[in-house]
Order: structure tokens, then C-alpha cells, then sequence
């Protein structure tokens, strides 16, 4: 059979794509328009007919003809609504699958048992207004000897009491746009159309929205707008009190001094381990208020100095960290870095963001709740940001709510969540987890 030099790159195309290619990347390897093919429907197609299928001349232009459509409207509305919950869409299609087999909903056609691929799922979190990629996932632990260090932190510290424990960090906030992204992923949408098309906005109401939220916003982090860095901290029923930099201010660990001592003298007061957040039971002298921060170079310098050590000793605040050793026990050397060859003073895991899960899942939810807020207009300057930072950190629950549409499982559940962060660590040999 003789084919055309075009049909025979929509096989490529279409066998690029099937190997796990992404749509682009697999057009840009056999020298072929990206819209031309996904105008064509080539993939939807391949998915439905095969190789015959895509050797036809048709001259089908639909925008949606590369998605096949779920099987009713309740199964689309289930799909959305676990996109809401930032399910994954193999999750999600599992979800499906099981409520197939319970007959809770169903599927008309020769399919009528199986759940839709993750190509279709995805396809309907576009379409409700959601973010779905298939690019790989961040890797947070390269190094073998961070795995080590990982586990060995994991078994020392098991058996401690999480309640006991605040855990710390500072948080970059500001309002910037992933590439066609709408805020399910929780970030501001770049793309004006997306939002107007998932809430089925009519012409006064898009402009309307678009005289509150001006003009599109930046497409990175670093150029985001009304950027303020704040420091943290929060323990079972407790939380600290907000330390902002000004802006363009940089962290020193001159600052970081300043700010350790504001933020964790008066949680001696308010510890973490009550049963209530208005019972106020203040640590005595000799008690020790543990504190969990993690393993940035400005920490780890601040930390080294003797003046440090001497004044933590005086205030009855102890940082939970442990020795760093070699497969043979004794302590580890740098290999890299600017301590390269000294031997390593105890501290926190680096590049261990699970372990400081707490504080970390609480910027998580803080930082939709504040774009959520943005959306609705209410951030125009960076004093309206920061006052809104304020409002939501002191409103952020220490237990399970649903707001929004969205479950918050609280502060206190991700601190009683810890011990279960650290056998994970250990069941993966210290590498990755599902918690980073």
C-alpha cells in the first residue's frame, strides 16, 4: 500500500504520541503543524478507527475532535468534580472505574464497563475550567547520601511526639499565571477566555471582571505581581504571629536572627500540645520549645555560630535535627558547596519539604485561598496583599472545614500526620514520597 508523505506523518505523529510523547513535541519531531493536526482530530482518530482511520482525506475541523466525550453527564460531573479536589487523573479515573463496577453510574456503547482513559479525563478537566499536564514530577532527593541522611533522621526521631513540635518556614506570596491555568492548580488564570468559558460568562460580565482584574498577569514567579516573603510557624493548636520582609528585602541571616527571636520567643508562651487554642499553659524555665526549620544556607549559617548556640541554650529553644554519618557511622564531610570538606554539624534534612509538612501544606491552602480572593478583585496594591495574608492566616482552621467547595484537613491533622511521614521516608529508603 502506497501512502502520501502527509498521511504517513500522522502515523508518526500518532505512534510518537501513543509512546507517551506530548502532542507538540511529537509535531515538532516529524516536521508537522501542531494545529493542523489537532484541527484535523488525527488523534481522536487514531484512538477510535486506527491506522485507517488516519489515512482518510477527511477535512473534519473541530476543536474537540482529539477528545472523546465521557459516556453521560454524571460521569462528566463526577470527573469535574474530583478535578476540584487536585485529583490526578489516573486517581480519578480509578474513582470511575470502581463506581462502574458498583453500578452507581453507567456508559452506553461497546464500552460500557471501562472508565475513560486518562487522555479523556484530562481532556475534561480542560474543558471544566481545570489544569491537566503530563509533565514529569519535580525530583526533591538526588543525592544518595540526602536518602541516607533522610532515613536516619526518620528512625532517630520516630518515637517523638509531634504535638510537642512547631514546625517553621517563610513563604514567597504573589500573583502570577501558569499557562492556561484557572486556578484549580492555584494559581491566576493567563488565559481570559478559559475563565469566561467555564463560567459561561456573557459579554457585560467578562467586562466586568476584566475592569477589576486588568490586564493578564505575569507568566513567572520571579516577575509576579505584589510579591511579600513572610516567615512562620505553627504546632498542634498553635500558630506564631507573621514576620514580613519589606520589599526587595533580602533574608540575611542577620535578619533571620531578628526574625527567629520574634516569631519563637512568644510561642513559649502559646506552645504547641494544648488541647484547646484558648488554653494558654506557658512553658516553664528548663522546658524546651522544639522548633523544626529547614536546611536553607541562611539557616544553616545562622545556626553554626556560637553566639546562636549560646542563646538558644539560654532561652530553652532546642531545633530538632540529628547527626549526619557516613554508611560506617562516623560523621559525614560536605562533598559540595561552600563547607566543602568540613564535617557536618547536626541539622535538618536538606531538600525535605515532607518532613516539614505542617507549615508547608498551610502555605499550600493559604496561597489559593489569597488567589481565590484575587479573583473576586480584591487585590490591587501590595498593601491590599498583605492585608489579605494577615486575614487568612489568622482565619486558617486547626481542624477539618469544607470552604469553598474545597476540604481543608486543618493544622492539627498534618502535625498528627508527621509520624506517618517519617515511616513513609523509611519505606521508600529515603527518597521521594508522596508527601513531598
Amino acid at each position: 500500500m502506497t501512502i502520501g508523505k502527509t498521511k504517513e506523518n500522522r502515523v508518526k505523529v500518532c505512534t510518537l504520541i501513543e509512546g507517551g510523547m506530548s502532542v507538540r513535541r511529537a509535531c515538532d519531531s516529524v516536521g508537522i503543524s501542531r494545529s493542523s493536526f489537532v484541527r484535523g482530530g488525527w488523534w481522536g482518530k487514531w484512538v477510535e478507527g486506527g491506522m485507517n482511520a488516519v489515512l482518510t482525506d477527511g477535512k473534519t475541523r473541530n476543536t474537540n475532535a482529539c477528545v472523546s466525550s465521557p459516556g453521560d453527564a454524571m460521569e462528566s460531573a463526577i470527573v469535574h468534580s474530583k478535578a476540584t479536589r487536585r485529583q490526578s487523573a489516573q486517581q480519578t479515573r480509578a474513582v470511575l472505574q470502581e463506581k462502574l463496577d458498583s453500578g452507581e453510574i453507567s456508559r452506553k456503547g461497546q464500552r460500557a464497563m471501562s472508565a475513560p482513559n486518562k487522555r479523556t479525563v484530562g481532556a475534561i478537566f480542560k474543558r471544566a475550567g481545570g489544569r491537566h499536564s503530563r509533565t514529569r514530577p519535580r525530583l526533591n532527593v538526588k543525592e544518595p547520601w540526602n536518602a541516607r541522611y533522610r532515613v536516619q533522621f526518620a528512625k532517630e526521631h520516630e518515637d517523638t511526639d509531634p504535638d510537642q513540635l512547631v514546625f517553621s518556614d517563610g513563604k514567597k506570596f504573589c500573583l502570577w499565571a501558569a499557562e492556561g491555568d484557572t486556578g484549580c492548580n492555584g494559581y491566576m488564570p493567563s488565559r481570559d477566555f478559559n475563565l469566561a468559558r467555564a463560567n459561561g460568562w456573557e459579554d457585560e460580565e467578562y467586562l466586568q471582571w476584566l475592569s477589576e482584574v486588568g490586564k493578564p498577569l505575569p507568566k513567572s514567579k520571579s516577575k509576579g505581581l505584589f510579591p511579600v516573603f513572610v516567615y512562620g510557624a505553627v504546632g498542634f493548636n498553635t500558630k506564631s504571629e507573621l514576620f514580613l520582609l519589606e520589599e526587595k528585602q533580602p533574608l540575611t541571616k542577620d535578619l533571620y536572627d531578628q526574625l527567629f527571636k520574634e516569631i519563637f520567643l512568644p510561642l513559649r508562651k502559646t506552645p504547641p500540645g494544648r488541647s484547646s487554642p484558648n488554653q494558654w499553659a506557658p512553658l516553664k524555665p528548663g522546658e524546651q520549645l522544639w522548633v523544626i526549620q529547614d536546611n536553607d544556607p541562611k539557616h544553616y549559617a545562622w545556626q553554626r555560630m556560637e553566639e546562636t548556640k549560646d542563646w538558644l541554650a539560654s532561652v530553652d529553644i532546642a531545633l530538632l535535627q540529628h547527626t549526619q554519618t557516613g554508611v560506617d557511622g562516623t560523621p559525614d564531610r560536605h562533598l559540595t558547596g561552600v563547607y566543602k570538606g568540613q564535617e557536618r554539624i547536626p541539622s535538618f534534612c536538606p531538600y525535605s519539604p515532607d518532613l516539614n509538612a505542617p507549615i508547608e501544606k498551610c502555605w499550600r491552602e493559604l496561597q489559593y485561598r489569597i488567589l481565590n480572593r484575587a479573583l473576586k478583585g480584591e487585590i490591587q496594591s501590595r498593601n491590599d496583599h498583605i492585608r489579605i495574608i494577615k486575614e487568612e492566616w489568622v482565619s486558617l482552621e486547626y481542624e477539618e472545614v469544607v470552604r469553598d467547595g474545597r476540604r481543608w484537613p486543618g493544622i492539627n491533622f498534618w502535625v498528627r500526620k508527621w509520624g506517618d511521614i517519617l515511616r513513609e521516608v523509611q519505606k521508600q529508603s529515603g527518597w521521594d514520597t508522596k508527601y513531598m
